[in-house]
């Protein structure tokens, strides 16, 4: 009986060794084949972010500078100026000219902050014509109305000016490209605050 008991215990044991030899020659082929897989086709590198913005400064020569800074000051002696008409004006076209001018030139001057930024220009809100709206905010009634037209007028003409020069001189193009664009945009509010001047004084 005891030797019955031997034998077959002694094929159970060489039977076990053989079946986790046969697995682990198994799991070595398999991991074998993974690497060689993963060498083939390696994890794709995660893509830069496809909005990420440049933060790539725009070299600006002096002139373009200048005409930055410039035009930033005109556009808001203007809103400055429409905002105090707004609150004073008498005449209701008066009114409407300077809501019309104001909501454009507060669109440009979000434009002229994009530029300026891309360039590394700091835009102070700071920069204005100050004189300019004291001396407004001291009328009333028809010589505000007339004084408000008269320096639409005279402002528009300027900055008009400013603008036609730097579509065909800035050596930013895309300054000319900004200058072109908003161009007519000035000769239409002063064409505007002309006849207004012609027609109210």
């Amino acid at each position: 009986m005891t030797t019955v008991f031997s034998s077959v215990g002694g094929y159970s044991s060489r039977a076990l060794r053989l079946t986790i030899f046969l697995a682990g020659v198994v799991l070595a082929h398999a991991g074998a084949g993974l690497h060689a897989a993963t060498a083939a086709n390696p994890p794709a590198a995660a893509a830069p972010a496809a909005n990420a913005e440049s933060t790539e400064v725009v070299r600006t020569s002096g002139a373009d500078r200048r005409f930055l800074l410039c035009a930033a000051e005109a556009n808001l002696s203007e809103i400055r100026l429409s905002e105090r008409a707004l609150a004073q004006a008498d005449h209701p076209e008066v009114r409407r000219m300077a809501e019309q001018i104001l909501r454009q030139h507060l669109k440009t001057g979000e434009e002229l902050q994009a530029l300026a930024a891309r360039r590394g220009i700091e835009l102070s809100p700071k920069e204005y014509n100050h004189r300019a709206v004291y001396r407004l905010s001291q009328k009333e009634g028809r010589d505000f109305d007339e004084a408000y037209v008269d320096c639409m007028v005279e402002g528009h003409k300027d900055t008009a000016k400013r603008f036609e020069k730097a579509a065909e001189k800035c050596a930013d193009a895309e300054l000319r490209a900004f200058a072109s664009k908003t161009l007519p945009t000035l000769q239409a509010h002063l064409q505007h605050a002309r006849q207004l001047e012609e027609k109210l004084f």
